[in-house]
This record gives C-alpha cells, sequence and structure tokens, in this order.
C-alpha cells in the first residue's frame, strides 16, 4: 500500500510502500510559489507510477494552500504539463 505524508518544515514529500521510503519530492518557496525540483523513486520501486503520486499529492496540497505550483524537475513539469487545461 503506499501512502504519502507532507513535511512542510522538509519542503518534502514522502511515498512509504509498505513502511519503505520508495522516493520522495522536493520543493523550494520562490516568490512565493513552490517550485518542485527533485522527484526521487528508488530503484525497487521504479516502474510503478509511484512519482505520479507524489506530484499528484503536491499539486493536491498546493491547491488546498492556495499557492502556485511551478516544476524545474523535467518529470514533475511534464506531469503538471499534462494536468492542464
Amino acid at each position: 500500500m503506499s501512502t504519502v505524508k507532507y513535511f512542510p518544515d522538509q519542503q518534502k514529500f514522502s511515498l512509504l510502500q509498505d513502511f519503505d521510503e520508495a522516493g520522495y519530492l522536493t520543493y523550494r518557496i520562490e516568490n512565493g510559489a513552490w517550485d518542485i525540483d527533485h522527484t526521487v523513486i528508488n530503484p525497487a520501486y521504479r516502474g510503478k507510477g509511484l512519482a505520479r503520486l507524489l506530484v499528484e499529492a503536491a499539486a493536491a496540497e498546493a491547491a488546498e494552500q492556495n499557492v502556485a505550483l511551478t516544476a524545474s524537475c523535467d518529470y514533475a513539469a511534464a506531469v503538471l504539463a499534462k494536468r492542464q487545461p
């Protein structure tokens, strides 16, 4: 089972898969917006769509907080672009 936990003090979202950290996403705050700068999935968990879960969790949290979201991470930028109408 996949669980995403948000650590605002670390500007990080962590994805737990059966109690192991399968990956994480970090962001930095620039001009009041969140810029996703890294999306990392451990090799044993790749190819399962888990990175998308992290980006979606960050997007949902940013929307809830009414914060603009950008991505300098290529993967996150591609996922966010597909979400745009």
